[in-house]
């Protein structure tokens, strides 16, 4: 099939959720379809990165669009009916290029990646099948994550979330078929009564063989920074449990590692060795020197991808129900759950002393996700829409 990739962000380099999803559907699709990605980039340094995706993609078409303009246009429209996002990620631009590239050459799926994406529709040829994928119900995140942030900002936050959980309704019942990540998130968009042929499109890992020489009391974390579920998780680590387990461990070390810019500032009473890494292009040496990942997320949507990268490294994995949520895994057996600071420091601790049941978590943790997520669903999930199309000559009957 001939299929028109559109994302908001630039897929390479993978290093968050987003971006490693849509490198990893560009990576499987492309083995048995014709890609054409169209993103924006928003600097020049990212334009070395389009020799990777044509590794991948019979054609890359890219468009600038600045931090400062997109802020702009979010804040000027903060108040109209649409979510910000979409605004941010509004461009005559890409409109324009949308329709060219559809006018000049036949698609047989257009992909849109995100909801703040799904504008672009509206430039896309009516006979192309258009795939949302939502990726997680970010609406259900936001509502989340009220009452962790300041009372003036939990207003805007709370606001938003109202706007996004229309748009996603939208979103659903216009898309020929929309893709989310778990059966969580697809039970969440069905009990609030959207309409629409919602599949799940699980994310993947790709097994690889590691080493482990994890050092003694050595913790590890990491995230994209600028994420929220991420910042507040890593906070609460260092105010609500480092402190308790440093009370049984006094030389715990946190290695952190993930991109952005982490603050390294004290937090709570006593400082802690914190051992910041930034972004890492192959991060299995940390996963291979370190003895248990904590993530204790304390709001969020979807499935986590540094918990699965992690899983798939044989770290075990000390996480929240959160966390969790669109894993799976089983308590004690393939990963650890938590729900307090209390619960956090005696897991931590079992983990970080008994090396019997921290390899005995690590490999069944492994084991799970290798089992359980694959890039193969996307795969399967073309070639369904694809026999679809070709027996019927034209869209699939909803």
């Amino acid at each position: 099939m001939n299929i028109l990739f559109i994302t908001s962000r630039l897929p390479f380099p993978p290093y968050r959720g987003d971006k490693s999803r849509t490198f990893n559907l560009i990576k499987a699709l492309s083995k048995d379809h014709r890609i054409v990605l169209v993103s924006f980039y928003e600097n020049r340094q990212e334009l070395i990165y389009k020799e990777k995706l044509m590794e991948y993609c019979t054609a890359v078409h890219l468009v600038y669009l600045p931090k400062w303009f997109s802020w702009a246009k979010a804040i000027i429209l903060y108040f109209q009916c649409d979510p910000s996002q979409s605004y941010y990620y509004w461009s005559y631009r890409m409109s324009n290029l949308i329709s060219r590239i559809t006018r000049g050459e036949k698609f047989d799926i257009a992909y849109i990646h995100l909801f703040r994406m799904f504008n672009y529709a509206k430039s896309i040829s009516p006979k192309v099948y258009i795939v949302t994928d939502l990726t997680d119900v970010v609406s259900k995140e936001l509502f989340r994550s009220i009452g962790f942030g300041h009372k003036w900002k939990d207003y805007f936050v709370k606001r938003e979330a109202v706007k996004i959980r229309n748009y996603e309704r939208v979103v659903t019942e216009n898309s020929d078929e929309v893709w989310v990540v778990s059966e969580q998130e697809k039970n969440d968009l069905m009990s609030a009564t959207f309409k629409g042929n919602i599949h799940v499109v699980k994310i993947g890992v790709v097994a690889n063989e590691i080493i482990r020489k994890p050092v003694d009391n050595t913790l590890l974390f990491f995230g994209y920074s600028s994420t929220g579920h991420n910042r507040d998780a890593l906070i609460y680590l260092r105010k609500e449990i480092l402190p308790r387990l440093k009370n049984y461990i006094p030389d715990v070390v946190l290695n952190v590692f993930g991109a952005g810019k982490w603050q390294n500032r004290k937090i709570g009473k006593d400082e802690f060795p914190v051992v910041h890494y930034g972004f890492i292009k192959n991060p299995e040496d940390l996963f291979s020197k370190n003895l248990v990942m904590v993530a204790p997320i304390v709001y969020s949507a979807g499935t986590q991808t540094k918990i699965l990268e992690a899983m798939n490294n044989g770290i075990p994995v000390v996480t929240s129900d959160f966390g969790n949520e669109g894993i799976g895994a089983i308590h004690e057996k393939q990963i650890i759950v938590c729900s307090s600071a209390d619960e956090y420091v005696t897991e931590i601790r079992r983990l970080l002393t008994d090396r019997i049941f921290n390899e005995y978590i690590g490999l069944n943790g492994q084991k799970y996700v290798r089992d359980n997520f694959s890039w193969d669903y996307v795969t399967e999930r073309a070639s369904e829409i694809e026999k679809t199309l070709k027996s019927q000559n034209l869209k699939p009957v909803l």
